[in-house]
């Protein structure tokens, strides 16, 4: 009767040692697909923020050189400065 419950109680521990383990390498392959899809949306987050960056500096270069054809000379005061610049925002 006593290796019978020695037997059993071997045999419950040992099935509990599996579904911990079983339990530990699911978390552990769960963590790393979070990881991983994490990381390919910053990727992704990342990209666009640079191509939103440079669209901005291009549209930038292109507004200041169409802005400096528009001068054909130079103002000699802010004042005058300002007033071209005005007179180009309000085409």
């Amino acid at each position: 009767m006593k290796k019978f419950f020695i037997l059993q109680f071997l045999s419950v521990l040992i099935f509990i040692i599996i579904i911990i383990i079983f339990g530990f390498d699911t978390y552990n392959n769960a963590e790393k697909k979070i990881y991983s899809e994490f990381q390919k949306k910053q990727l992704l987050l990342s990209k666009e923020t640079a191509i939103a960056i440079n669209n901005f500096f291009e549209d930038l270069k292109e507004n200041l050189s169409l802005a400096a054809t528009n001068f054909n000379t130079i103002p000699a005061t802010k004042v005058e400065f300002r007033k071209k610049i005005d007179a180009i925002l309000t085409l």
